[in-house]
Formats: structure tokens, sequence, C-alpha cells
């Protein structure tokens, strides 16, 4: 039942005597040392002070650079720990101002008019949206309250009584809240409402009890809202206090309805109340990888059976750091090479990885006398730091061949480039953590034809189709050809195409683009130092042979590269 009382004259005198009391706030930055690594309200007043952006309670690289120049400005020491000297430093800055005795005022009266008459509330538990485990470091919506608006009022909620409790008491130090939390706060929904840092709350025993206010808040008559209460978990919790479990209970919900009646409606013991947990913040460390735009496509490259060649990107892919996971240092990256028929040691002469503009190249090579072997990068901690819920893009660049070998390299062959976690990834988290790559999908690169001849191929895609009546199939092959040293010619010979079951089909080319000179449909030349796009058609009909089945068309070589592209298959119903 609700206790109610009018906010006349009693309320005027409490809010007058608290008026005169009250001082303009300091920055409220709690009790730790605050860095990297740490969340929560602390840390949003820390990003206001020094103008970190984005404002969103994650002290990451970006607000430490920001903490150390703020330091450096203001004379301190400019280690980016924002500890007593700079909070201090920081609310000197903003000295408090005494409050002056005010017109008296009841400070639930909310922003929003409120319609109706004399109002109740209801109050209730839900769980939807909830979470009941909160890693290290981390903030989690843990309680859900429903309030309904009852008697055709509309209500403003002024405070949530919110009591902290631990059933699990193994040790005096595992009754202290402030070993596990940093803080409590209220969502209206997704908008947060209120917030207290774990000193203000009133503690008993193992029990901790705030009343938090609540912010311009108002539930329509006869309507309800979705109310949260988060909890902010300190990102240091002993290992042995993660497995106690804490109660979270609101006791009571005080509002002010449309005639002015301050009321609490105490809530029924245990009916919204849930039970948290803890866990290690290596427990919310994870890193997965992603596909990556740049990848390059299988192509042809020009290469020398004598001297190193340019330098081709030849795989990328993205890693990223969940969302919950605390920032992570890759410290060893595994890049697998597989050729066709020469060692990878003689086709690869050198191999390194780039992030944005930073260059990794200190690697070993295992197995690099076969036809499969890995390139395992080693970098230095903090060289490569994934920050939660960012990614990374990995662009993986290779030369080939090595100068003064004594054999000659084979054009032709190929190396294709991935990444797979199984032969060596090795991450840990900023503490020194290792993190587990259970759930990290390799990725793998097209193959990279290598070709010491003047014709490079590029860019090879292919469709099919049949017409309307099912007689005749057609499959279209488009490419782009680069002459580099020698003239390149283009026809029904130089390129060298498989088709089911030995049928004939009708050959045509066409230039899309480019320099070349031929004839339409026949043959093509492109020049030395040229380059042109095209476009390569098989028309099959087999009513020759009288056998109706599934077709596809092959291309094998174009000048003698090999393409191994293949169009189809299609099935041919109807004999012509």
């Amino acid at each position: 039942m609700s206790k109610k009382f009018l906010a006349g004259v009693i309320a005027a005198v409490v809010f007058a005597v608290v008026g005169l009391a009250t001082t303009q706030a300091a920055y409220d930055f709690g009790t730790t040392t605050l860095k990297v690594g740490s969340r929560g309200a602390a840390v949003i007043a820390v990003q206001t002070v020094v103008g970190a952006t984005p404002i969103d309670g994650i002290f990451g690289p970006m607000t430490k650079a920001k903490v150390m120049a703020w330091q450096a400005a203001n004379g301190l020491v400019a280690d980016g720990l924002f500890g007593p000297a700079s909070k201090a430093k920081a609310n000197a800055a903003t000295p408090a101002t005494p409050a002056t005795p005010a017109t008296p005022a009841t400070p639930s009266t909310p922003s929003t008019t409120l319609s109706g008459a004399e109002g109740d509330i209801n109050v209730e538990k839900f769980t939807s949206g909830t979470e009941t485990t909160l890693g290290e470091g981390n903030a989690e919506k843990v309680l859900g309250v429903k309030i309904t608006a009852d008697d055709g009022s509309d209500v403003a909620i002024n405070t949530m009584k919110v009591v902290i409790d631990n059933p699990s008491v193994d040790s005096a130090e595992s009754t202290r809240l402030e070993r596990y939390i940093e803080g409590a706060n209220v969502y209206f929904g997704t908008k947060k409402v209120g917030s207290v840092d774990v000193s203000d709350f009133s503690k008993s025993g193992s029990t901790y009890t705030k009343s938090i206010s609540i912010s311009d808040t108002v539930v329509k008559a006869d309507t309800d809202e979705k109310f949260y209460v988060e909890i902010e978990a300190k990102s240091d919790i002993s290992t042995e206090l993660q497995d106690n479990s804490w109660d979270i209970e609101v006791t009571s919900v005080r509002f002010t309805d449309a005639m002015g009646v301050v009321a609490t409606e105490s809530v029924t013991a245990d009916s919204v109340k849930t039970t948290f947990y803890f866990e290690s913040s290596t427990e919310n460390d994870k890193i997965t990888s992603t596909s990556s735009s740049s990848n390059p496509d299988a192509t042809t490259l020009k290469v020398d059976d004598s001297t190193t060649s340019d330098e081709f990107l030849v795989l990328a892919f993205k890693l990223k750091a969940d969302d919950d996971s605390s920032d992570l240092n890759v410290l060893e990256l595994p890049i697998k090479v597989v050729t066709g028929t020469a060692d990878v040691e003689d086709v690869v002469s050198d191999i390194y990885f780039k992030v944005g503009s930073d260059i990794y190249d200190d690697y070993t090579l295992t197995d690099g006398d076969e036809t499969t072997a890995t390139y395992k990068f080693e970098i230095d901690e903090g060289d490569l730091t994934i920050d939660s819920g960012d990614s990374i893009e990995i662009k993986v660049y290779a030369e080939f061949m090595r100068e003064g070998l004594d054999t000659t390299y084979v054009s032709g062959d190929y190396a294709t480039f991935s990444f797979d976690s199984t032969l060596g990834l090795v991450v840990e988290n900023t503490e020194g953590d290792s993190v587990a790559i259970d759930t990290v999908t390799n990725r793998s690169g097209n193959k990279m034809t290598l070709n010491t001849s003047s014709t490079i191929i590029s860019d090879v895609s292919t469709s099919s189709s049949i017409d309307n009546d099912g007689k005749v199939a057609t499959y279209t092959f488009t490419f782009t050809v680069e002459a580099d040293g020698d003239d390149v010619t283009l026809d029904g010979d130089t390129i060298v195409a498989t088709v089911t079951n030995d049928v004939t089909p009708a050959f045509s080319i066409k230039k899309d683009s480019g320099n070349a000179t031929g004839t339409l449909g026949t043959t093509y030349t492109v020049s030395d130092g040229d380059e042109a796009t095209f476009t390569v058609t098989y028309n099959v009909d087999p009513a020759a042979d009288g056998a109706t089945g599934s077709y596809y068309v092959t291309i094998d070589t174009i000048d003698g590269v090999s393409v191994d592209k293949t169009a189809g298959p299609r099935t041919i119903t109807t004999l012509s």
C-alpha cells in the first residue's frame, strides 16, 4: 500500500532546509584510480573534464591520450592515470558554489505537466533485456522494473530505493560492495535517468541501500513503462570473490501524481528481486575474424624466373575484439602458404603484413622446403592492440622469386595465402592473460597464379544461360589481358577450352574496352604495353551428337597462362 502525504508545508520546510545545506556538486570521479580498462559514470566525468570523445564511459587509449594532455597542461605528471592529484585538480578548477535559499519547491515536480487527478502506481519485475552475469569492467542491466500508472493520473517517478545484499558471505572482505562494483544506474527504457557511486550506498552488515533520484521521468495514466537497474562492475575483482552472488532488489518507489501529492509505493518483499554474479574479464575476452572487401580476387601475377618481383597484395581479413571484451594484444599471427609444385621458400621472396600504415615483418618460417609452409609473425606486446569492440584490417603482401636460385621457376605455378589461427595465433588481454582462439574462423585468400610470360590475365568472371527451348547453352567469360614484354594474340587456338562430352562449341570474342586490334568474333592482338578487356562466348549445341544432358565449358589457358575457370553447367533437354 502507498504511504501518501501532501506536498505542502512539510515538503516546503524539508526542501528549504536541503536547499540551504546543498552546494553545487563537484565532479564525482569515484574512489579508485581511473585508467585504461575502467568503465562507468566516473569515466564519463573524466572524459567531460579532459574533452575526450566520444563520451561513452569507456577509458580507452583515446581517453588516456586526452588525460595525458590535460595533465601536462595542468602541471601534473602526464601518466594517463586519473588518481587523487588529477581529481583534486579537476575539482579545484570548478569550485563549489554555496547555494542560496530559494523559494521552497518540491523537487519531484517534472518538467512535463502531469494530467489527471490523484493517482497511484503498481511496481512489478520483468526479466527481458536483463543479464545475471557481469564481466569485470563491464556494465549490465541486471534488474527490470515495470511501473504502471493507475487511477487515471500521470505520475512522475522521483526515487527508486535499491537494496543490494550479499547472501553468500564467506569472509569479511566478501561483504564489501566496493570490492565488486563502481556504481549503479537507472534507465528509463534506453535513457539513463539516475546514477549513483558505490560510496553513496548506506551499509548495514552485508546489506547496502540507496534511494536513487530519478530525473524528468513520467509514466502516463493507465500505461506501464520499463525501467532497468544497471550495475557497473569493477575492472579488477579478485578471483576468490567472483564466485560470490549478490541479490538486488527494489523495495520502494517514490512518485508525484497530477495533484502534486507525493507518495511512496512500498514493494512486496522479494517481488522485485534478482541475483547476479561476476566473472573474470578473461571469460568475456574474445577475438573473432571477419572477411574483408580488400581480399584480392584470384589473378595472374607477372613474375621473373631470375629476379624478385614487385610486391603484391595476396590476402586481407579483419580481426575484431568482442564488444564485451577488454582490449587485446596480438602477439603472434600465422600465415599459411601453399604452392603448386615448387617449395614455398623458392617461390616467396619476402612477406609482411600491414595494419593501416604500420608494417609487421618479423617472422619465422616453418617447413619452407615443402609446398605447404607457415610464416609466424611475432609482434612486441602493445604494438598491435585491438580496442574493445573495434576491428583491425590485416593486409598481407608478398614478393616472389629469389635472385640467384640454382633452379629456374616454372611459369604457371601458384601460391595461396591464408590465415589459420590453429597454426599459432597468440592473443592476450592487457593484463597478460591468454585469450581463447577456438572461435576464430580461418580466412583464405584466392589463388595467385605466377606467370613469367608476357601475358597477364586478371579479373576473370563467368556466367551461363540457355535458350527458352532448352536446346542451346551459352557460356560467357570476361577477362582482362595485359601485354608485358611481347604482343598477345587471342583467338580460338590461343584460348584453350574444355567442354563436356567433347562437344565442339561455337567460339566468339569481342573487345569490351582498352587497346587491342583485330576482328570482332575471331581474333584480337594486344600490343606490348597495352591492356584490354574481352568477352568470350561459347555456344554449345549437342544436336550433332544426338545427346541431351548437362554441359559446362572450362577455359584452361589463355596464351599458355593457366586460368582454370568454369561456366555452367547448363542442362540441354531438347535437341535442335
